[in-house]
């Protein structure tokens, strides 16, 4: 059996090249090279860039004699009522009287406290505005707790000469979504909420997405630091080298699996190493002609601060209690 996901963000164009492969591969001349095929994925998403959707109705699937059309919610599984509105909501049908009903479980301002205590999941509409709140958020910390964060900085490896430090610093400027969803520069210290941007072990749960939480960075032998003065008055710690690892811990891994031996004793229970992966392919530097990439490998950590997250982040996990 073959399952593709995300099919709606699939050309048909790319569609027809997996059978043709399929038939090579398995060597049989029957459509997919008569392998099962599973379709999967929310129909309601947006169609691909600059191209249309791979099916336009439901009219193949009732002709199809062995195709199979189910829809199963599997979020919100407790409340039938919640599940209710969303699909009224996906599907235009939002009445008076969902609107009334979900106002109903709007929290008054008299209940904040209670909120504040569930770890309300807290959302920035873009990409743009979570990175600003996290960096006003990480400056305040440097301020009223001066020493305690570490900054490390993405390595960029040019590709035919030395960068300028113009260069250097249009490239530590880049937001996230310029870079293969890694921070330029990453703030960071014991005890900080992060998520993962990148599928690092899947079969232990920690892929693109998952909350995790610092518990050590760890430095090669003679790595000094030096003190930086950051905007707002805030102190934060610059390492002589890059950091060789930093480790995070992940409730699902510390429930699942006993503690190795290799895993430094201050990591806690549960602790994951996150090495320093190398992102392969070209950075755009402002002002650079199309195709004149300057940098050919930027190398990050792919961790991102977890105070705030777009909408995009919250698509998969169940949260207590939201924010917006």
């Amino acid at each position: 059996m073959v399952i593709i996901d995300e099919v709606s963000m699939l050309l048909p164009e790319q569609l027809v090249e997996m059978e043709g492969r399929m038939r090579l591969l398995m060597e049989c001349y029957v459509d997919f090279g008569a392998l099962h095929i599973c379709l999967d994925g929310d129909f309601y998403q947006m169609p691909p860039i600059g191209a249309s959707f791979l099916f336009v109705d439901s009219a193949a699937a009732r002709a199809a004699s062995d195709a199979r059309l189910r829809s199963i919610n599997v979020r919100q599984q407790s409340d039938e009522e919640y599940q209710e509105i969303v699909r009224a909501a996906r599907s235009g049908r939002l009445s008076d009287k969902c609107l009334d009903r979900l106002n109903t479980r709007a929290v008054s301002a008299g209940m904040d406290n209670k909120v504040l205590t569930r770890k309300p999941a807290i959302v920035a509409y873009t990409n743009v505005t979570r990175k600003q709140m996290s960096m006003t958020l990480m400056e305040a910390v440097a301020r009223r707790r001066p020493r305690r964060l570490v900054r490390l900085f993405a390595v960029a490896r040019p590709l035919r000469r030395p960068l300028s430090v113009q260069e250097q610093s249009a490239i530590m400027d880049k937001p996230s979504q310029g870079s293969a969803d890694m921070e330029m520069i990453l703030d960071v210290y014991c005890g900080l909420p992060v998520f993962v941007t990148k599928n690092l072990a899947t079969e232990l749960g920690i892929a693109n997405g998952t909350r995790a939480t610092v518990t050590s960075v760890q430095f090669q032998a003679g790595t000094f630091f030096r003190e930086l003065v950051v905007e707002g008055g805030g102190i934060v710690m610059v390492p002589s080298s890059p950091a060789e690892v930093v480790w995070i811990t992940v409730e699902s891994v510390a429930a699942s699996h006993d503690r190795l031996h290799c895993i430094p004793l201050n990591a806690g229970q549960g602790a994951f190493p996150v090495m320093m992966p190398k992102f392969r392919g070209g950075v755009q530097l402002p002002g650079a002609a199309r195709g004149n990439n300057v940098v050919k490998q930027v190398a990050q950590f792919p961790l991102t601060p977890a105070f705030f997250m777009t909408p995009y982040k919250l698509q998969g996990p169940t949260v207590s209690a939201l924010c917006i």
